[in-house]
C-alpha cells in the first residue's frame, strides 16, 4: 500500500495550506472534504463541524480515512485516531496536500 506524499509534521511543505489551516481550520476541512466526494452542503457541514467538540473529531476521522482510501495509502484506523487526536492540524494539512486542496483564494 502506498504511503503519504508527505510526512505528518511536514506542515510546511505547502505554506499557504498551512497558514490557512491555521487561520481558518473549518475552511480547509470543508474543502479537503469537497476533494474526497462530499457535495456542496455536506462539505459546508463538515467545515462548520469544527466548531462543535467531538463531532469535529469525528468528522476529521472519517475524511481522513475517505482520503487514504481514495489515495491508496494503508494505514490503520487506531494510527488514524491517534494523529488526529493528538495532532488534528497537522492531519489536516497532511490531508490538504495529499488531496492537491490548492485552498482557492480570491485574488484582489
Amino acid at each position: 500500500m502506498a504511503e503519504y506524499t508527505s510526512g505528518l509534521f511536514g506542515c510546511f511543505g505547502d505554506f499557504k495550506i498551512c497558514i490557512v489551516t491555521l487561520l481558518c481550520p473549518c475552511y480547509t476541512q470543508g474543502v479537503v472534504a469537497s476533494k474526497v466526494g462530499e457535495s456542496g452542503f455536506c462539505s459546508i457541514l463538515h467545515g462548520a463541524s469544527f466548531f462543535v467538540p467531538i463531532l469535529n473529531l469525528a468528522c476529521r476521522f472519517t475524511i481522513r480515512r475517505r482520503v487514504q482510501r481514495d489515495s491508496g495509502i494503508g494505514q490503520s484506523a487506531a494510527r488514524d485516531l491517534l494523529a488526529v487526536l493528538l495532532c488534528y492540524p497537522c492531519t489536516l494539512c497532511q490531508d490538504a496536500r495529499e488531496t492537491n486542496a490548492g485552498l482557492c483564494m480570491a485574488r484582489t
